[in-house]
């Protein structure tokens, strides 16, 4: 999330709710000993994490992507002939006729997966269906260990954007997020070999895929909203709760004014019917406004795009009769 001038700080958002509260300023409401800014405080956090949770905010959908690592082999090689080795060609054993995919080729080492067999060290490895054969001697063999097919969340996610999750390397849209029932029943059916690659759900902070172990070198993406609603000061972390003068609230500021109003005088025993008007107002107007779209023309003759209709689709009169 951008260091943006629009937004601004907790100190100025409490100073200004208090103003319109009926309050004086504080220089230092974190340091202040007036209850009624303590208040204002805890008020400002739950504000900003309610507001996270009640609409699809543009400005706070951030990207997940991840590559499933299975089974993988390290082999340390020398005495290189007819190279190099080339990603995504099959390298087989002379001697133990194991077979690997190559991932990546550092010039001395390869990293291989979707093996099959098990390498000898200090046999001659091959790569396939090259004229002469590339072939290099195996010195160190190293087992690496994959992917379980849990992944834990990134530590700002909030909830999944609904069908955004892809794996791209096959270019298939992941299903799910799957419930309890239908999770149980591809277990319970053992539907490792039939079902439809790849299937998920969410289950304590983590992701799941189906089946599991993964496949190897899947490339796995989804957005999701972020809560972290907060800059820290210097633009470099975030956070969801407020907890310094100059933490950088990333909501526009007159929405956060008029919710935290609207909280404040409710938590006082003051009637709010005229601050929850102006909040719902506010609020009202910057979802609307949130992510904009295209203005359609309805015109019949209009030829500007884009458009909902034209003289191509629409008769003068008859509609069909």
């Amino acid at each position: 999330m951008a260091d943006i001038a629009r937004y601004i700080t907790a100190q100025e958002i409490i100073n200004r709710t208090s103003i319109e509260c009926g309050l004086g300023e504080s220089g230092d409401p974190f340091a202040d000993n007036d209850p009624a800014f303590l208040q204002l405080i805890r008020l400002l956090t739950s504000c900003g994490q309610e507001l996270v949770e009640a609409f699809q905010w543009e400005h706070m959908i951030k990207e997940w992507t991840f590559t499933t690592q299975v089974g993988r082999y390290t082999i340390d090689y020398s005495g290189l002939s007819n190279g190099p080795f080339v990603v995504g060609e099959t390298v087989s054993g002379q001697s133990s006729l194991a077979t690997g995919v190559i991932r990546s080729d550092t010039g001395t080492q390869l990293n291989i997966a979707a093996t099959t067999g098990t390498f000898i060290a200090s046999e001659t490895i091959q790569q396939d269906g090259t004229s002469p054969l590339t072939t290099a001697t195996a010195d160190t063999i190293t087992e690496v260990t994959g992917d379980n097919g849990t992944y834990p969340l990134p530590n700002d996610f909030s909830y999944m954007i609904p069908q955004t999750g892809w794996e791209r390397s096959q270019q298939v849209p992941l299903y799910g997020p799957y419930s309890s029932q239908d999770w149980q029943y591809i277990e319970g059916r053992n539907l490792q070999e039939t079902t439809i690659y790849a299937s998920f759900r969410f289950w304590d902070d983590t992701l799941r895929l189906y089946p599991f172990p993964p496949g190897d070198n899947l490339k796995i993406a989804m957005e999701y909203m972020s809560r972290n609603w907060i800059e820290i000061a210097g633009g470099t972390d975030h956070r969801d709760t407020v907890q310094a003068n100059d933490d950088k609230i990333l909501f526009p500021p007159i929405l956060m004014v008029k919710m935290l109003k609207a909280r404040f005088l409710d938590v006082r025993g003051f009637d709010t019917t005229k601050a929850d008007q102006q909040f719902a107002r506010v609020l009202e107007g910057y979802q609307g406004k949130n992510n904009s779209s295209p203005v359609l023309n309805a015109g019949r003759w209009s030829r500007w795009f884009p458009y909902i209709q034209t003289y191509r689709n629409t008769p003068d009169s008859g509609y069909g009769l």
